[in-house]
This record gives C-alpha cells, structure tokens and sequence, in this order.
C-alpha cells in the first residue's frame, strides 16, 4: 500500500495505474486548457474589432485609425471614445446598440481576464503512487481517479470558479458578440 494525494492531504491507498487512467488525465487537461485557451483568444478578436469600429466612425483608413485608437489606453477608455463619437452623430440607435455591444464587451472581459489570471486545479479525484520501499521514493502513479478541473480566481468577496462547462458557456457568449460586433460595424459602414 503505497500513499496517495488527495487534495493537499497524504494517504494510504492501493489500486494500478492504467493506460486508460492515463489516456483520461491527459484527455481532461487537454480539454480544459483547450477551453481556457478559445475563451482567451476568442474574447481577444472581440477587442481587436473594436479598431475596425473606431475607424468606420471616424471615417479614417487603418493605418491612421490603428495608430490613434492605440494610443487609447484600457478597455474602458476605448469603450468610452467609441460611445462619445457615437454620440456626436447624433444616431440614438446607434447609441442604444453600442451601450449594450459595451456591456457586453466589458462582462466578456471580466471573464476572460479571471480565466487568463486564474489558478488552475483539480478540484476532487485522487492520485494513488507507488513507493519503491527499499529506497522510500515515488516510483510513480498507480492510479487515477479524476476529479473536476477548474480555474480559481480570488475575488474580494470569494473566489469565482471556471471548470470546462462554464469556459463553453462563456465562449459561445463571447462568439455571438464578435458577431454582433462584425454586424455593427457592417451597420456604420452602410451608413457611411
């Protein structure tokens, strides 16, 4: 009977480490950085359409559009130009569908930023190794019970969690906002 690790705590236990066992470790990590890593990058071609807007409400080519609206700082500052050049078109249903394409935007990036700068852990399961008596070293895992991954975010009231089925949530959420996105830039185009 060799030690297992159960959370943070040592215990004894016994069981074989399958090539199953193994082959579904290595299929749930997989998944969920897979998850971790869509969500981050899909929220990030959301912000990066947010230059094709500024420049359609300026009216001014990439290049110009791109060096101005870099030089705008956070996410809230950008949502904040986009807002006031809306505002001055005077387009009230402009300024409805942006307040709400903002809104959205900034959830999606509370989400983004608490997966991106999150700790990630096996919540549950059990890890069972062998012990090499004779010399009282780990010669590896014998068996895997698998737990729940999830990324932690402390927060100052708690901590927010994000396991697999959250992160797909999100994701979906984020892509039909980069739609929405590409769709409002299609909208100032046609009304330029």
């Amino acid at each position: 009977m060799g030690p297992v690790l159960a959370g943070s705590a040592l215990l004894m236990g016994s069981g074989s480490q399958t090539e199953a066992d193994e082959d579904a470790f290595e299929k749930q990590q997989k998944d969920f950085y897979a998850a971790v890593g869509i969500l981050v990058t899909n929220y990030q071609f959301a912000e990066d359409h947010l230059q094709v807007i500024f420049a359609l409400l300026l009216e001014a080519d990439e290049v110009r559009a791109r060096i101005a609206f870099g030089a705008v700082r956070g996410l809230g500052a950008k949502l904040s130009v986009i807002a006031d050049l809306i505002a001055v078109s005077g387009n009230a249903n402009n300024a409805a569908i942006w307040k709400s394409l903002s809104k959205r935007l900034g959830r999606a990036a509370d989400a983004r930023n608490e997966v991106a700068h999150g700790k990630s852990t096996m919540f549950g399961g059990t890890i069972s190794f062998q012990v090499d008596e004779a010399t009282n070293t780990m010669v590896g895992p014998k068996s895997v019970t698998l737990g729940e991954m999830q990324m932690r975010k402390p927060t100052r009231v708690g901590e927010n969690i994000w396991n697999v089925d959250r992160m797909w949530r999100e994701i979906g959420r984020t892509r039909t906002l980069r739609s929405d996105l590409y769709s409002f830039g299609r909208l100032l185009a046609s009304q330029g």
